[in-house]
């Protein structure tokens, strides 16, 4: 008798299983095809009962899921709910790659949410979950994914006027980050940093990090708009940091970029070209 109820239990979880197995399986389906609210609908059948089953890596992932969803939706309020609870339920779960990905989602969420309201509280908040994932990612020795971390760090601390703090971010992470990085974010995480770094007082140590955004422009990947801008920054660095000489070719090198192009910035270039020769004659 004892052995049959058992028995009975095992095939009721076993059933329980394979039933919210398929309801997390249509809710991916529905995912791919576009149809997040049918999504959004799978992913709470599914999560409730694999919480029955007590299976937390599954509750994570459909949390997970739906964080997603509602993300492809712009329903950031609801997204970044999801994504807290699928943080918490990789906590139970003791699945820190997991919970590493949810707080990187959370974090861009939240970014996302800060930029169009232009709210402070929700940036700092995205910083926070972003670090959160950071300490794990050190603590489990992922460097790659910490490289991801920093990156995301130093542009969110750039917004949030926490410039020390985005200082050292990118520095920490450009040397190992930026390998297999997509263009957009090697190229403004170089430039940023440049811009950072001269705005502060330390001119001469941007200098290093846009010329390494020059090469990158100047790359398959770049265009001319980049490399003409790079040309404009690395002339107010050589400025900044006393190398006139530089500074002129730099800039010079600009205006030919702005007159080829015939972009209107042509005037200001020239203006800024004869400044310097000017100050260059009277050292």
């Amino acid at each position: 008798m004892v052995k049959e109820i058992a028995k009975r239990k095992t095939m009721s979880e076993e059933e329980l299983r394979r039933e919210a197995e398929v309801h997390f399986n249509q809710a991916r389906v529905y995912n791919k095809k576009g149809e997040l609210a049918a999504a959004v609908t799978a992913y709470q059948t599914a999560e409730k009962l694999f919480g029955e089953l007590g299976a937390e890596r599954e509750r994570t992932r459909c949390w997970s899921g739906m964080g997603k969803a509602y993300g492809k939706r712009k329903e950031f309020v609801q997204a970044a709910a999801a994504f807290n609870e699928a943080a918490h339920h990789a906590v139970l779960a003791q699945w820190p790659d997991k919970e590493i990905e949810v707080c990187y989602n959370l974090g861009l969420t939240l970014q996302q949410m800060g930029l169009k309201s232009g709210s402070l509280e929700q940036v700092n908040e995205a910083i926070e979950a972003f670090q959160r994932g950071l300490i794990i990612a050190q603590r489990i020795e992922d460097q790659t994914s910490a490289g991801v971390l920093q990156l995301s760090l130093g542009f969110a601390c750039a917004w949030a006027k926490q410039t020390q703090e985005a200082i050292g971010y990118f520095e920490t992470a450009i040397p190992h980050a930026l390998v297999g990085a997509d263009f957009d974010t090697a190229f403004s995480a170089l430039s940023s940093l440049g811009v950072l770094l001269s705005n502060n007082g330390r001119a001469a140590e941007a200098i290093p990090y846009y010329q390494q955004a020059l090469e990158l422009a100047k790359s398959e990947q770049g265009d001319i708009v980049a490399v003409a801008d790079t040309y404009a920054n690395l002339g107010v660095a050589y400025e900044k940091a006393g190398q006139l000489d530089e500074a002129i070719e730099a800039m010079d090198t600009y205006r030919e970029i702005l007159q080829r192009a015939g972009d209107l910035r042509l005037k200001e270039a020239t203006a800024m070209v004869k400044r310097l020769k000017n100050k260059a004659k009277l050292r």
